[in-house]
């Protein structure tokens, strides 16, 4: 599928990785190997990125998803933030949020409409696949 992408864009997908500092190296290494396996560029952020760095480098990289990996450790003010951060710079990034633990209910309700969300245990290689259908029916 990552070929078709790269036909009509001229480019692998690009997925930017963000995590917080609680997640392993070891789940981090696991997921963006499952994305570059499934031909994704994958460019991956300092660990603990603020909300604003994570915005600036989505731009830089020209990332078309947004990856963020232990994302219950963001408030949902940051990660409502970061969405309308990336509606200002007008990217058409597909954002997207792994969780380590189950997500509240509320949480939930609020970040439905802002991002993909994959609950704890959700497989990287469905993960991305899953994007790359989005990224294709967007592009």
């Amino acid at each position: 599928m990552s070929h078709e992408f790269a036909q009509l864009e001229g480019r692998q997908p690009r997925v930017l990785v963000g995590k917080s500092i609680k997640v392993s190296q070891q789940a981090m290494r696991s997921v963006c190997s499952s994305f570059a396996d499934m031909g994704f560029n994958v460019d991956v952020a300092p660990a603990n990125s603020s909300v604003d760095d994570l915005a600036l480098q989505c731009v830089e990289n020209d990332a078309d998803i947004l990856l963020v990996l232990g994302a219950n450790h963001m408030t949902t003010p940051e990660l409502t933030y970061l969405a309308n951060k990336l509606a200002f710079y007008e990217l058409e990034t597909v954002k997207a949020l792994f969780f380590q633990t189950p997500l509240s209910l509320i949480d939930s309700k609020k970040l439905e409409d802002l991002y993909r969300i994959f609950p704890e245990g959700s497989n990287p290689i469905e993960t991305s696949l899953g994007l790359l259908k989005v990224l294709l029916t967007n592009a």
